[in-house]
């Protein structure tokens, strides 16, 4: 993210060297480094013209998953920005809710059925 999002130097100000000469320190940082060890369901919702957070992030990290054989789900926002959830068009700040409130309900309703015992518990 540091050579690639409109604000170069503020990941910086955080990990210390620069990215040229220190790449180790940024790979220690970027979730794409521990793919291998993400279990848990992921859901990617990206804007296509977020320059504060690239979306080459969000692919990056989703063809990653996939690789590894996971099943990562990804949404993009064709003409939004960094602001979609605050600005961005009411049919895509629709769109992002729902498939928000869609994953959890999927999720969540698929780990209560995994929760429930098959057989009463003995007294």
């Amino acid at each position: 993210m540091e050579h690639s999002a409109d604000i170069p130097g503020f990941i910086r100000s955080y990990v210390g060297p620069d990215h040229l000469s220190n790449p180790g320190a940024y790979l220690r940082h970027s979730p794409v480094s521990y793919a291998r060890d993400m279990t848990t369901p992921l859901l990617i919702l990206h804007s296509e013209d977020d320059l504060r957070c690239p979306i080459s992030q969000a692919e990056e990290l989703f063809v990653a998953l996939r690789l590894l054989g996971r099943s990562p789900v990804m949404y993009r926002f064709p003409g939004e920005n960094h602001e979609l959830t605050r600005s961005g068009a009411p049919q895509h700040r629709i769109s992002r809710a729902q498939l928000i409130l869609a994953w959890f309900r999927q999720h969540l309703q698929d780990s209560e059925t995994s929760a429930v015992p098959t057989e009463p518990p003995p007294r």
